[in-house]
């Protein structure tokens, strides 16, 4: 038995192919794929049967296992495959993707004959290294050691509040040639960190000048002032409200977008509401939740139970349609001096992104004269959710809509369209 490999094996979001040969023809031949991830415990496993070819090879590429973890003709199949891995990011101190690294176990049994095969596939080459920031913000950056002038990423998270889950997204984007700032912009664990800058404790009226900062950090150490800003979620919405302030950044990547400021989202013993996002000390007009917020927690806690789908979209989209103050609350994308490219998930349970982008194209496209110097793109994954991440290092179930299949599809399709869209 003999294994070849065509592709990239050793960096964690490329494609590869496994080709066996030397098998006894139309022998019936098993693959088990079990992942360890450096900063984890818990292995994930996946399998799938073949039938070998006329000439004793299987190559994953072209051929359709007869049985397995998937089903579909996929080389990366096995990854897809493999147990939802989110459960692994628990409140830890902050980890240096430049040296995490996923070990990947092939166990291929054919008969009587048994072969072992493994590949260790990193985030990042050896040319990356990993600044903490605890200055006047707190981010993780993420850098090239020569001294080449490169483009800057700001990368933002979501209403998780941790930077643990968009960290290997920061790795994987500055092996692809970036700058990135991965930037936390609130904590909910802020009263037991001790640090030297204290975050808000809620994702409330997170003063925007915040992001100036980390962009004049950025300018400031890389002697330019060509500066991108890529957001998931409520860091999409972030993303977008700080392009149309700040003009310093060039490119802005919003997956899973909003077309407006929200609420924010307070603590649980909050009694009054707020803005999302503050400027010169005041909240910026935000669109509010309505009771149906409510109904949406106690579908949530029925659905985790039954592991269905979860997510605020009835929230969001009924008090978007009964808001009075649609406009006060509008992102001005009109006002961003950048391209802008849209990502999100027709089956996002979380909220209405594809109405997001579908409201923000038709404001951009009113002003089509203004925006003729701009190269603006929108990609919309009909039945993927809410989630994106780059392929082959996470599966994405559909905690927040969609299925593995259809989000992992859409994670190596969108992460191509974000890569040649930078």
């Amino acid at each position: 038995m003999n294994v070849k490999y065509e592709g990239n094996i050793t960096l964690v979001d490329e494609r590869f192919n496994m080709i066996i040969s030397g098998l006894p023809t139309f022998s019936i031949c098993r693959i088990d794929l079990c992942i360890y991830y450096s900063w984890s415990e818990c292995p994930l496993h996946s399998y799938a049967i073949f039938r070998a070819d006329g000439s004793g090879n299987i190559d994953l590429d072209t051929m359709k296992p007869i049985k397995g973890s998937y089903k579909s003709v996929d080389s990366m199949g096995l990854f897809y495959g493999l147990k939802d891995a989110r459960g692994n990011y628990k409140r830890r101190k902050e980890r240096d993707f430049t040296k995490e690294y996923i070990t990947c176990n092939y166990i291929i049994k054919c008969q009587e004959e048994e072969h072992q095969e493994t590949i260790v596939r990193y985030f990042t080459s050896e040319t990356i290294q990993c600044l903490h920031i605890r200055q006047e913000f707190r981010g993780e950056y993420y850098y090239h050691i020569d001294k080449e002038t490169r483009d800057c990423v700001i990368l933002l998270g979501g209403s998780e509040g941790i930077i643990n889950p968009i960290l290997p997204i920061a790795a994987c984007l500055a092996n692809k040639g970036y700058q990135v700032l991965a930037l936390q912009y609130f904590d909910p664990e802020s009263q037991k960190v001790k640090d030297s800058i204290q975050l808000p404790g809620n994702l409330e009226c997170i003063p925007l000048e915040y992001i100036d900062k980390a962009i004049d950090w950025l300018i400031e150490r890389n002697e330019q002032n060509k500066v991108f800003i890529m957001g998931c979620s409520k860091g999409a919405e972030l993303a977008l409200l700080a392009a149309s302030k700040n003009k310093n950044i060039k490119k802005v990547v919003a997956i899973a977008p909003s077309a407006y400021v929200w609420q924010g989202i307070p603590s649980q013993t909050s009694s009054w509401s707020t803005s999302s996002w503050s400027s010169n000390g005041k909240p910026i007009p935000y669109m509010p939740f309505t009771i149906v917020n409510t109904l949406d927690i106690l579908k949530n806690n029925l659905f985790g139970f039954l592991n269905l789908p979860q997510g605020f979209f009835l929230s969001y989209e009924i008090s978007r349609i009964l808001s009075f103050n649609k406009e006060q609350s509008r992102i001005k994308v009109e006002n961003i001096e950048g391209d802008i490219c849209l990502i999100a998930g027709g089956k996002d349970t979380m909220w209405n992104s594809t109405k997001a982008i579908q409201l923000i194209r038709n404001r951009l496209d009113q002003n089509v004269d203004s925006r003729k110097i701009y190269k603006d793109q929108y990609h919309i994954y009909h039945k993927a959710g809410h989630c994106f991440y780059p392929p082959f290092i996470f599966t994405t179930d559909h905690v927040y809509g969609s299925s593995k299949y259809a989000n992992y599809k859409a994670n190596e399709d969108s992460w191509k369209q974000i890569i040649d869209f930078l």
